[in-house]
């Protein structure tokens, strides 16, 4: 995590969930994290490709030039980025593990950037349904001030996360590649792993 915004959101998750694998929706507290609210985002599953933005905040829209409320979060990603986003999201809402994601961003005036996506599973009260919590934050906001919106993303790093004390850990250094190669390489065979499509989860990882 390299931003303070992720680190803080995802300290704020793991203290609401205490033993359980998710928080309740309605135990969230905007006034907790009103410094994030602006970049915060939740998205619910209406099928395996198709992650609906139920809320966007508005510092979220406006780095997109348009307002994200019922858009497909994968609509946002190139074919092969969005199996890779798909299969973490898979991870999230039937796993109960969050992730990390570091983007890439291409400006519509050609300029770039990047930017860290966090994905963290809350459940609906009374219910079984796990919707998205996530945020993102400019890693170099300095430089990405002006008029321009994201035109393109690409996904630089996934990383998924055990939270409950649980050593494994999965982690790509050059997705692309593994978006576009299924066949990459096991890890080595002294760990226990498991393959959730483009994605290897490797237990006695570091965190």
């Amino acid at each position: 995590m390299k931003h303070p915004h992720t680190r803080t959101l995802y300290d704020y998750w793991n203290s609401l969930r205490l033993s359980r694998p998710a928080p309740l929706r309605s135990e969230l507290n905007p006034r907790a994290i009103k410094p994030l609210l602006t970049s915060m985002f939740i998205l619910q599953r209406k099928s395996d490709a198709i992650y609906l933005f139920r809320l966007a905040g508005t510092g979220l829209c406006h780095r997109f030039g348009r307002e994200l409320r019922n858009e497909n979060f994968l609509d946002n990603w190139r074919s092969n980025e969005a199996a890779s986003i798909k299969s973490l999201f898979q991870s999230i809402t039937q796993d109960r593990t969050a992730a990390v994601v570091g983007v890439t961003l291409i400006y519509d005036d050609g300029s770039q950037g990047s930017m860290e996506y966090l994905f963290l599973p809350v459940r609906l009260d009374a219910t079984q349904e796990i919707r998205i919590l996530g945020c993102c934050s400019l890693l170099n906001e300095a430089k990405l001030h002006g008029a321009r919106s994201i035109a393109r993303q690409e996904v630089a790093s996934l990383r998924l996360l055990w939270p409950d004390n649980v050593s494994r850990f999965m982690e790509t250094a050059a997705p692309k590649h593994v978006a576009n190669d299924t066949s990459e390489a096991p890890p080595p065979a002294h760990r226990r792993a498991q393959q959730h499509g483009h994605l290897w989860v490797i237990e006695g990882g570091a965190k």
